[in-house]
């Protein structure tokens, strides 16, 4: 009897896109040329990294999945760019369209699927006494009431079978043991060898 062993790796998915200050366009580092009739998240290097910068490409190829399935995108701004609330407030609208127009133009997700909305500062914002704290502040949030949309990353990977005994007897029979020079042994288990032994004469009892 043979244990197989199965190793689950999740990534958790980071909904958020990040922008430079003042600025409205979506970051390179978004925009893969993956082909989206080919793509699969589980093909995705296993990199918590890799996983967030292929954000917008997993959530377009969820939707095609789950047509019914729709997203919010919300543009925030951390508060102080620019000059005037009024500003910001299209500035925060920009980034959640520019999210979107990523979503309906390189996934084909349809518009109505996908609402916008924006707010000066993040519900839950970073500290932004911290340079690093304003800069995460500078975002569009991707929220859905469908929990697939935003579920983690699965990687699954085989790792070896392990006998559930420490010992296993085999019977030997020989025609000739005085011809017999040596002796190979193998288990196997779906094509895979997962024991073997080999030894030269005398051939064991």
């Amino acid at each position: 009897e043979v244990q197989e062993t199965v190793v689950t790796e999740t990534y958790p998915l980071l909904p958020y896109v990040f922008f430079d200050s003042s600025a409205a366009e979506v970051r390179p580092r978004y925009m893969s040329e993956v082909n989206r009739s080919t793509f699969k998240e589980r093909d995705l290097d296993k990199s918590t990294m890799v996983m967030y910068y292929h954000v917008l490409d997993i959530v377009g190829s969820r939707m095609r999945a789950l047509p019914e399935a729709t997203i919010t995108v919300t543009g925030t701004t951390d508060g102080r760019e620019l000059g005037t609330p009024a500003q910001r407030k299209a500035l925060s609208e920009a980034r959640a369209g520019a999210v979107k127009n990523v979503l309906v133009e390189r996934w084909g997700i349809a518009t109505q699927r996908i609402r916008t909305a924006s707010v000066d500062v993040p519900v839950i914002a970073s500290n932004d006494e911290y340079v690093e704290g304003r800069e995460e502040n500078r975002r569009v949030e991707i929220s859905s009431s469908n929990s697939e949309l935003l579920a983690p990353v699965v990687h699954e990977k085989f790792l070896e079978y392990v006998p559930l005994q420490q010992r296993q007897k085999f019977a030997l029979q020989v025609l000739r043991a005085d011809r017999a020079k040596q002796w190979e042994i193998e288990v196997t288990r779906n094509g895979r060898v997962i024991a073997s032994r080999q030894g030269r004469a005398p051939l064991p009892e």
